[in-house]
């Protein structure tokens, strides 16, 4: 055990050691410094000292990345004026690249389901209806039974995606993204969130959607926090 825990090839690698049990039937246990160098332990344990290896990781993982978090509450639209006097901005028709004409809502939460489990939508009180209409609600037969066959198909797609939608009333007044993430604190807790804005609307032009790259990157370097950008040019 001495051996082990003093061996020269070894010191580099480890914060320090602990030898359990004396009698030649013990263990070194070592605390390496990284991933990488416990990979490299266990290669000089193994070939060096010719003894077996068993590496073990306690607590070393970053939690999984389960929720994205959409605020739609204090989605103004000002741009979008006036038709966004009578419908809230994230619930605009728009014709997605599919061909369906769906709430702008609806393709930011398809984003989202490419990489996490569950959506939250935080909106206001007086919209609640309105989401879950969208998310929740089944149409009636005679209205189902007068689409076309394809728009049948993603009807029964959107009742699908949206029992992973969950709607969350924001209180607090709107007054940016800060107070719509602490109406979800409780929710979210202390684990990752992928956070999407809800008057947003997000498109990759290659084959990984925006969500999808973002997550990719944050897995490199988490648990930093992460944001994705795109360069627009400025125009007078």
């Amino acid at each position: 055990l001495h051996r082990v825990l003093r061996h020269p090839s070894l010191l580099p690698h480890v914060f320090g050691g602990k030898g359990v049990g004396s009698q030649g039937d013990g263990c070194a246990q070592l605390l390496c410094r990284s991933k990488a160098d416990q990979e490299k332990v266990c290669v000089i344990v193994e070939n060096e000292l010719q003894m077996d290896a068993l590496p073990l990781n306690l607590g070393t993982d970053t939690p999984k990345l389960k929720v994205a978090v959409i605020p739609c509450a204090g989605s103004s639209g000002v741009l979008l004026y006036p038709a966004t006097k009578c419908i809230k901005a994230p619930l605009l028709p728009i014709l997605d690249v599919d061909g369906y004409m769906k709430p702008a809502v609806v393709k930011i939460v398809e984003e989202a389901c490419t990489v996490v489990e569950e959506v939250i939508l935080i909106v206001k009180p007086e919209h609640l209806e309105d989401f879950s209409n969208v998310f929740h609600r089944e149409l009636h037969r005679h209205e189902f039974d007068n689409l076309p066959p394809g728009h049948k198909e993603y009807g029964a797609r959107l009742l699908e995606l949206g029992k992973k939608v969950r709607l969350v009333c924001q209180e607090l007044p709107q007054r940016g993204i800060s107070e719509a993430l602490i109406s979800v604190s409780r929710e979210v807790g202390a684990q990752p969130l992928l956070l999407l804005l809800g008057d947003h609307v997000y498109h990759s032009n290659t084959g990984k959607s925006c969500a999808a790259q973002l997550v990719e990157h944050w897995q490199g370097c988490k648990p930093k926090p992460i944001v994705g950008l795109r360069p627009t040019p400025l125009t007078v």
